[in-house]
């Protein structure tokens, strides 16, 4: 992994980010593969064509992918193969409907679509009709239930703001679970989390900078909490750590803190964790944190992400990543089996 510090230095000539790296990174340079491991293989797609600020990406029941794209105000919809069909958020006149689009969630009947500057969820039907918006604070991330009750992983602004919203899908506030990480500073970068919900209802939360899940069910009981066994994972929580009481002391060092998790997913009854420093890993694991596979792929430039989509193709997982950095795409990868040519 050496080529990691010369281009992060030949490309921006920051000796703190050099350093940053240096510091997570083990003598040798490279975290070595679990036993576990099985390396990904890309396969081309057409989403580079229409994409050009992606920022989240969901699917409904068809298989048709959404994906949520800040520099058009609106979301688009791809076909598997990354063909385009058509966008949410536009009217007849062209006008956009939304402003600033990150969280999408698409559900049987309804699509959630958080708008970031106007601070509303808009809920649209599979049509693309309008059908309401409502005010909800600034968050991370959002499920829903069968119902449409929507869980939100809400902005923490003190200490004893739980971490999660629920939402009736017309907007009217129901409840409030889960306590949040009580550090003296940077409460709400800190407590940032992603969310699933497994097909039993239950919720997973999984915070953006600390190698940690915790199970509720739908009314807050936590049923569990778990860390990840993931040697790259907890050198970056070793780094945030540090970070958290550098700025203790000096305010000025509050930021800048590496992600750990990058979103989380739950397909039958199996948690999937995306992670993408200093390569790109997606672990499988059960429902109880035991590991069951870890999904990766090296790349010859850093490779960042904001969120995935995990789909099945004649029994064969099937992973769409969001890619921020070295541009913004979204690639989709297989694991390479034994039965692969």
């Amino acid at each position: 992994m050496c080529w990691l510090l010369v281009s992060l230095a030949a490309s921006q000539k920051v000796k703190t980010e050099v350093s940053l790296y240096n510091d997570i990174l083990p003598p040798a340079g490279e975290f070595p593969l679990p036993k576990n491991a099985i390396e990904l293989e890309s396969l081309s797609s057409s989403f580079s064509a229409e994409s050009k600020y992606p920022l989240r990406i969901s699917a409904d029941p068809k298989g048709d992918i959404y994906v949520s794209d800040q520099r058009r105000s609106s979301v688009l919809i791809f076909d598997s193969r990354g063909e385009i069909k058509g966008q949410i958020g536009i009217n007849k006149r062209g006008k956009n409907i939304l402003d600033a689009p990150r969280c999408i969630l698409v559900s049987s009947d309804i699509i959630f679509i958080q708008d970031l500057e106007r601070k509303e969820v808009a809920s649209f039907g599979l049509d693309g009709k309008l059908l309401k918006s409502f005010r909800a604070p600034d968050f991370t991330d959002m499920e829903a239930n069968e119902r449409g009750d929507l869980f939100i992983a809400s902005a923490v602004l003190d200490k004893d703001k739980p971490i999660i919203d629920v939402y009736s899908r017309e907007g009217r506030k129901l409840y409030s679970f889960g306590d949040g990480w009580k550090f003296a500073h940077s409460l709400p970068t800190l407590n940032s989390c992603r969310l699933a919900l497994n097909d039993s209802g239950e919720i997973f939360v999984a915070f953006d900078y600390f190698p940690v899940v915790r199970r509720y069910t739908q009314r807050g009981s936590l049923i569990s909490e778990w860390r990840i066994p993931n040697d790259a994972m907890e050198a970056k929580e070793k780094f945030n750590l540090r970070r958290i009481g550098e700025g203790m002391a000096d305010p000025t060092r509050r930021f800048g803190y590496m992600k750990v998790i990058c979103g989380i997913r739950s397909v039958n009854n199996r948690i999937y964790i995306l992670s993408t420093f200093p390569r790109l890993e997606i672990l499988e694991m059960d429902e109880e944190g035991r590991m069951l596979a870890t999904y990766w792929k090296d790349h010859d430039e850093i490779y960042m992400a904001e969120d995935f989509l995990i789909q099945k193709n004649g029994g064969r997982l099937m992973f769409y990543v969001l890619r921020s950095s070295p541009d913004h795409n979204v690639d989709l990868y297989h694991p390479i089996t034994k039965k692969d040519p």
